[in-house]
């Protein structure tokens, strides 16, 4: 599936969000001449009688999406960040929040000035291919992990709907 400038990664589509939260997600956008240039997907819970900014269950990363449009590097930056505060801006206040980024957004300056504390977590994303090249591109001993664990029947009956 390809993913758009607004839905960067699986996580942000709204099959995801709605089987991750049982419905409960909300959407904060930003909006340009009518076209949706901006969107922050977020799941708020209220535990102990306060507020929690949470990830969905299984979801690895959200974060803004934001489609800067086009024009100098410095034009593009400007309206990232500022389509990014106005979101940040449309974020519902909690006590709590928790949103880790997905491998676009290259800067935290409006999380920063919108007094959320950031820190860096590095990851590695896999993309989509085939099975079989998958299972090429990985380390023997990791290969040999799936194969048997296949084979004992748990990642077939884990995916199977």
């Amino acid at each position: 599936m390809a993913h758009s400038v607004l839905t960067p990664t699986v996580f942000h589509e709204d099959w995801w969000l709605n089987a991750a939260t049982g419905g409960g997600y909300e959407v904060a956008e930003v909006t340009d001449g009518g076209r949706v240039v901006g969107r922050l997907p977020y799941y708020n819970r209220r535990l102990y009688g306060l507020m929690w900014g949470a990830m969905p269950v299984l979801t690895h990363f959200l974060g803004p999406a934001v489609d800067e449009g086009v024009g100098a590097p410095i034009t593009r930056f400007n309206r990232r960040l500022e389509i990014t505060r106005e979101l940040l801006r449309r974020f519902p206040h909690t006590h709590f929040s928790k949103i880790k980024c997905h491998r676009d957004i290259s800067d935290v300056i409006a999380f920063q000035e919108m007094k959320f504390r950031t820190f860096v977590q590095f990851t590695y994303e896999i993309h989509p291919q085939p099975e079989e090249q998958l299972l090429k591109n990985m380390h023997r001993t990791t290969r040999q992990n799936v194969r048997l664990t296949e084979a004992d029947g748990v990642l077939s009956n884990a995916l199977d709907p």
